[in-house]
């Protein structure tokens, strides 16, 4: 017999779980129908981040094409390129001279060189003007009828495409063809990352100078060609 003033106690329907699930533990029960996370093991991402980069370096590789910058091209628009590959330089307080020149500056180096351009898709995305032996100031630190080149630029949506190494090796050959057997350059010294790439290049630090149209000091680098060409 039910107590009197006793409110019965009104039990719940059962509802029915998925299959088993009242033979887990039950602080497992739910824990178990989480979907599992996956974890992506790190060489995976890096192979896949390689992968990516090769596709890029194919894809870059087959469709640039290398010329002569004519007479008739704009000088405008290869001003504007110098402009977009150092601005990153300029923002770090590391001025070049090739991101701010006017177009009349831009002219006037070309006149210096052989001027070479990367076209991609009828527009321009890389360029390097090349001279050999290349006349310079006195007491600049460079071997005897050393070539140089200047104003090697990549449009920045392409770095990493290995756009720069063929322009690089584009400037080599045509300073070996014109005769020199040494390279000499110059850069910001603060510039780690550009530095070292050109010492993975084989390119050597063998003094310093001082241009009164940047805000730093350069390192100057040289390669012999000769002995690139044995290597290879």
């Amino acid at each position: 017999m039910r107590s009197k003033g006793r409110i019965p106690r009104r039990r719940m329907p059962r509802v029915p779980g998925p299959p088993g699930h009242d033979r887990l533990p039950c602080c497992l029960s739910m824990r178990a129908l989480q979907p599992a996370r996956i974890e992506i093991p790190r060489c995976c991402l890096l192979l896949t981040a390689r992968m990516s980069m090769d596709a890029k370096r194919t894809s870059t590789r087959e469709n640039v094409r290398f010329r002569r910058f004519h007479e008739g091209d704009s000088v405008e628009e290869l001003t504007s390129l110098l402009h977009r590959a150092y601005e990153d330089h300029a923002a770090a307080g590391r001025v070049f001279f090739a991101s701010y020149q006017s177009p009349q500056d831009t002219r006037h180096r070309l006149s210096k060189g052989e001027c070479w351009v990367a076209i991609k898709d009828d527009a321009l995305v890389g360029t390097v003007t090349v001279s050999a032996p290349h006349a310079r100031p006195a007491g600049y630190p460079a071997p005897e009828g050393a070539g140089s080149f200047w104003q090697l630029a990549v449009e920045p949506s392409l770095r990493g495409s290995g756009l720069g190494h063929r322009l690089l090796d584009l400037a080599e050959s045509r300073i070996a063809a014109l005769g020199s057997s040494h390279v000499a350059i110059d850069t910001s010294a603060a510039a780690d990352d550009l530095v070292a790439w050109y010492l993975r290049r084989r390119y050597e630090p063998i003094g310093r100078w001082r241009w009164g149209v940047t805000n730093y000091d350069s390192v100057v680098l040289a390669k012999d060609l000769s002995a690139s060409l044995d290597a290879t």
